[in-house]
């Protein structure tokens, strides 16, 4: 299971150091047939109040985070001097699963930490995401509300 850290006033990627150095992603899953159904391995992760004031800290709007805001939040914290602006590059389109040019949502930006912690620690990225970090998709849009029409009198 993925291990993160975060603080009080949110997740920090200065704290990775703290955090064990993972496998590559390629020796784990080599010569593995993935079940149909994959259990999410940033479930924990997303569950994390810090990882949500982080998202909206990294400027998340309507529930995503642009490229250009993630960027600014990431050179802020020092990330881009740390990985580089290709693994940064990798890291997002690794993480955008839905490619819908809205941004990352939450469950995406907590793809793009995840990768970014592992790059930090000194890890490689995948090639591809592996079946347990693609997020789990959006529920369904519930139906509009009903109008019940009553009749008027006249």
């Amino acid at each position: 299971p993925f291990k993160y850290a975060s603080t009080k006033e949110g997740f920090s990627f200065s704290s990775v150091g703290r955090m064990a150095s993972p496998p590559s992603y390629e020796s784990f899953v080599r010569g593995q047939d993935a079940p149909e159904e994959v259990e999410w391995a940033l479930a924990a992760c997303a569950a994390d109040p810090a990882m949500r004031r982080s998202f909206v800290e990294a400027g998340a709007v309507d529930g995503w985070v642009s490229g250009p805001a993630l960027r600014k939040s990431c050179e802020r914290q020092g990330i881009v001097k740390s990985v580089g602006k290709a693994t940064l590059a990798s890291a997002w389109d690794l993480a955008d699963v839905t490619q819908d040019l809205r941004g990352l949502s939450f469950d995406e930006f907590c793809v793009f930490t995840h990768l970014i912690c592992v790059a930090t620690a000194g890890g490689v990225l995948p090639a591809t995401l592996p079946a347990e970090l693609v997020p789990p998709p959006p529920p369904p849009p519930l139906p509009p509300p009903r109008e019940d029409k009553k009749p008027t009198k006249n």
